[in-house]
């Protein structure tokens, strides 16, 4: 064999162990982990009086208005904030239902449950104004929104 034919049968050759190498990752299967599972066993009755736990009411959280709404775009992308610099995390598309969940305090951009929307091509029925202001444009900052919680009342 000459230089010119031994050169492109190795280029070949190591080309062809690459891609076997690359299918063979495809096929392995990694057994699923789970996490061991504690039994309780029965002991001796304990040597001191244990005290008595009291019931602590948990806050809830005032719950934030939700909004449903429609694409108008043949397709748009949903991004990781309210802004074309932010990064797309997913795309809706013509008459696909979202819920609002938040807004910009100008409602240019609309924070659904799968990330923001440009406001212009979202419609709904009801009134924007009563989503949260998560972002200003003209402080350039997230809005800070607190979560009032009320704590439940002993029945």
């Amino acid at each position: 064999m000459n230089k010119k034919t031994v050169y492109p049968l190795c280029v070949i050759l190591l080309l062809a162990i690459f891609l076997a190498g690359c299918s063979l990752a495809e096929g392995l299967n990694v057994p699923d982990v789970t996490t061991p599972t504690f039994t309780p066993t029965a002991s001796a009755a304990p040597t001191e009086e244990l005290a008595t736990p009291t019931e602590t009411p948990l806050p809830t959280e005032t719950p934030s208005p939700e909004v449903n709404a429609i694409i108008t775009a043949s397709s748009m992308w949903v991004r990781s904030g309210p802004g074309t610099r932010y990064v797309m995390v997913g795309g809706v598309r013509f008459d696909d239902e979202v819920t609002l969940i938040g807004r910009t305090a100008d409602s240019s951009w609309l924070l659904s449950e799968r990330g923001w929307l440009f406001g212009e091509y979202v419609e709904s029925e009801s009134d924007l104004s009563v989503l949260p202001v998560l972002y200003d444009f003209e402080s350039d900052a997230p809005t800070l929104t607190p979560i009032t919680t009320t704590p439940e009342a002993e029945s």
